[in-house]
């Protein structure tokens, strides 16, 4: 037995293709063997159960009767034998009798033993019958095993597998020899051929080593055979070909030698011509370079032209929005300085991608801690979130370094472009940013920062991924009417990280979201930054006093001239000359001796820059202060501006920058504070230039602990909603003080200033608890 498996195994060796074939053969008899010996136990048992039955309908129409008679004579000897007598069925095992007693049944005779697995049990009911006369007298209780069923099936299943496997595994073996004689010996004796043909001797044919065809028919292998031997006659002449090819190659190839000599000279003679080429197109490319610097030239005079008539509507807006009572036109008034001031970040965009492709744009390196940065910039978003019902979840890897060294401007501009364009083109989710570094080689100094911001929004295609890093490019199939902008964040996003020594990266997928990730390699790393002053100076007026002065509004513009007047309308105090030139101002400043002089740059006769220059070189006049406002806003005109001028303010002008800068050169005081009525009771002042009265005192001090979650949580919307609240209850108890309190407050939260929102909150508390 041993001797036929190792022959069998040593045949399979070396004939890999039968041993295949006899174990497909197998697999496919087995198989099916397997599926007629399921088949038939499966009607064997089908049979089995179908007997059982039989012998429960033999049992029920047999012995019932008879039992319910015993039952009824209370024969229980007579019980006993016929249930004896039903116990030889085949496969019951358990009787039992049940006797009926008024509302209770008792076990009379019980025969078998009883046995709830793989078993069939029945019920039945012995009614005793006397002509028409019938009674219930008890229950049978008979119970067949399956258990004979299974044990008969088992050996039918072992002798119908032993017994097909034998003629399978012999059939099998039947199969494989013919196969062997008929195909396998030649399939070997034609892979010896093959290995032994020579390529010098392609002429010898392959024959089969079997008796001939008596009836001349060809056979598949007759075919193969045919086929080989042509193979080998096409290759035959295939190498001849090849042979033939190659001496025309060798001749082709001395050919080519000659044919590279003459043009290696031609491309000698060409290479002056192609200089000369070169010569023209870099001369184009400066003129390109020219054109380009002329149009950056322009779109930053283009900007001042248009910052300039702005200056008059944000400013006239503003002085209207502070006056207005009526709610549709105080609306309106909020609507038209919200346009302006998108047309204003517009300008701005525009001025800076010109003050780029200029060349004029300088870092201005500072120490920056990039948690505080983005702290800020969550409460300035935060309405937008809060509209939008977004999440903004900022992470820092743990150990980034409090104090770095970076442009905060150009830094603080681009994370504004890739936030704002994350919540544009998101409608739900969440706008994730999260900041990692990794340290730059071996020094501690340095790092490599990266802050990736991630939205959940529209996305964008991946061929398109380049093409939106473009000036006024956009994504192509972008709803405009929808998503507004120009086109131009990106990219100057871009350039500035350039500028910086660094790159913007971006993935996404359409309709679940992009990445845009700033990259700023070998950034310094400084000591900790210091904690800025905690109490910034206030920016409500309305207790502000000036000394008499007389103040020269120079600007060519009348607007700006009447917008100048109603900035300083308040205060009668100030006398204002106006001047539509700069000859006129310094005329005015001889004649007059001014207190202050507030000019403008450009204007015709003489301009600002010439005026400054003529009153600071005069002695008689170069003590009189000189305010620069204007709508130039080139980096290297700064720097010019500020070396012939006191102060420097940049159109559209702010009312409150302007009063703040006034107060710098004008002797001034503030309202004297009233006098506590009782001095133990006198609180300390709100802000220091006001005084809440006492009998207010215990109204605030009920809503302190609101005003310290606000102090917590530093949400915008909560705050400026406390602001009105407190300004109602300021108004109905007459309290100018908390009026002007509750006005700062408002004004801090509108202009997103959490220094300024954390110390007035912070003296609200002091105040509170000096009471108390």
């Amino acid at each position: 037995m041993f001797e036929i498996a190792r022959k069998i195994q040593d045949y399979r060796t070396r004939y890999r293709l039968s041993g295949r074939l006899l174990a497909y053969i197998l697999l496919i008899s087995s198989l099916l063997t397997l599926l007629g010996t399921g088949l038939q136990v499966y009607n064997d048992y089908r049979n089995d159960v179908s007997q059982i039955h039989a012998d429960i309908q033999t049992l029920e129409k047999s012995f019932l009767q008879p039992l319910a008679n015993s039952v009824w004579k209370l024969d229980q000897e007579q019980v006993n034998v016929q249930l004896q007598g039903a116990l030889k069925l085949r496969d019951m095992i358990y009787a039992e009798v049940r006797e009926q007693r008024q509302d209770e049944s008792i076990v009379l005779v019980e025969q078998g033993r009883f046995d709830a697995s793989s078993s069939i049990t029945e019920i039945f009911p012995l009614v005793y019958r006397s002509g028409d006369f019938t009674a219930k007298v008890g229950e049978l209780k008979a119970t067949f095993s399956l258990k004979g069923v299974y044990a008969r099936l088992q050996e039918k299943v072992a002798l119908i597998l032993i017994t097909q496997f034998i003629k399978t595994f012999i059939v099998s073996l039947c199969i494989l020899a013919i196969i062997h004689l008929l195909i396998t010996r030649h399939l070997t004796h034609l892979s010896s051929f093959a290995a032994k043909v020579d390529f010098n001797a392609l002429d010898q044919r392959w024959q089969l080593n079997r008796a001939p065809h008596q009836d001349h028919k060809k056979d598949e292998l007759d075919r193969l055979v045919d086929s080989f031997n042509a193979m080998q006659n096409d290759l035959h002449q295939h190498l001849n070909k090849r042979n033939e090819a190659e001496a025309a190659l060798r001749k082709q190839q001395e050919e080519l030698e000659t044919t590279v000599a003459q043009r290696t000279q031609e491309l000698v003679d060409n290479m002056e011509l192609l200089e000369s080429e070169v010569k023209t197109r870099i001369a184009s490319e400066q003129r390109a370079d020219k054109a380009n610097r002329a149009k950056s030239e322009f779109l930053a005079n283009m900007s001042h032209e248009i910052r300039t008539p702005m200056n008059a509507v944000l400013g006239f807006t503003q002085i209207l929005a502070e006056t207005e009572k009526d709610p549709e036109k105080a609306s309106h008034l909020e609507s038209i300085l919200t346009s302006g001031k998108t047309l204003l970040h517009l300008i701005n965009n525009v001025l800076n991608l010109s003050k780029i492709e200029a060349g004029k744009l300088e870092l201005e390196l500072s120490t920056v801690s990039i948690e505080q940065l983005l702290r800020e910039l969550d409460l300035m978003f935060s309405n937008q979130l809060k509209d939008k019902a977004l999440a903004l979840n900022i992470s820092l890897s743990k150990g980034l370094p409090d104090a770095l060294l970076l442009d905060e401007p150009r830094v603080r501009q681009i994370l504004i472009n890739l936030i704002s364009n994350a919540i544009k083109f998101t409608q739900k989710g969440h706008i994730a940013i999260r900041v990692g570094y990794q340290s730059s080689g071996k020094e501690d100094t340095h790092i490599d920062l990266q802050i990736a911001v991630t939205d959940t929004g529209i996305g964008i295609p991946h061929d398109q991924l380049e093409h939106i890093f473009g000036a006024f490019q956009q994504r192509i199939g972008q709803d405009t009417a929808q998503y507004g902008g120009t086109g131009l964040g990106l990219a100057i996003s871009l350039q500035l990280a350039e500028i910086m020594g660094g790159s913007i990266g971006v993935t996404s997928t359409e309709e679940q979201g992009s990445t845009f990730t700033l990259n700023l390699p070998r950034t310094v790393v400084l000591q900790s930054i210091s904690s800025p002053d905690p109490s910034p100076p206030t920016s409500n007026f309305d207790g502000l006093r000036f000394n008499s002065a007389t103040l020269v509004v120079c600007d060519d513009h009348v607007i700006n001239r009447e917008l100048l007047r109603s900035f300083l309308g308040p205060w009668q105090e100030l006398k204002l000359l106006m001047a539509s030139n700069g000859e006129e101002a310094i005329q005015l400043a001889r004649q007059r001796a001014p207190d202050l002089i507030l000019m403008d740059l450009k204007m015709p006769v003489m301009d600002g820059f010439s005026a400054c220059k003529v009153l600071k070189s005069d002695p008689d006049l170069a003590d009189i202060p000189v305010i620069v406002i204007t709508a130039a806003v080139m980096a290297d005109k700064e720097a010019e501006i500020v070396d012939h001028c006191d102060s420097f303010l940049r159109k559209p002008l702010n009312r409150d920058d302007l009063i703040i800068e006034c107060k710098r050169f004008l002797p001034h005081r503030s309202t004297p504070p009233m006098e506590p009525k009782d001095p133990v009771t006198a609180p300390p002042l709100l802000p220091q230039e006001l005084v809440i009265e006492p009998a207010l005192m215990p109204l605030l001090a009920r809503k302190l602990s609101q005003v310290r979650e606000l102090s917590r949580k530093m949400v915008i919307q909560d705050i400026e909603h406390f602001s009105q609240q407190l300004a109602t209850l300021a108004a109905e108890h007459e309290s100018e003080s908390l009026q002007q309190w509750c006005s700062q407050l408002r004004q801090a939260a509108s202009n997103f200033d959490s220094q300024r929102i954390s110390a007035l909150l912070d003296s609200y508390i002091d105040l509170i608890e000096g009471y108390q």
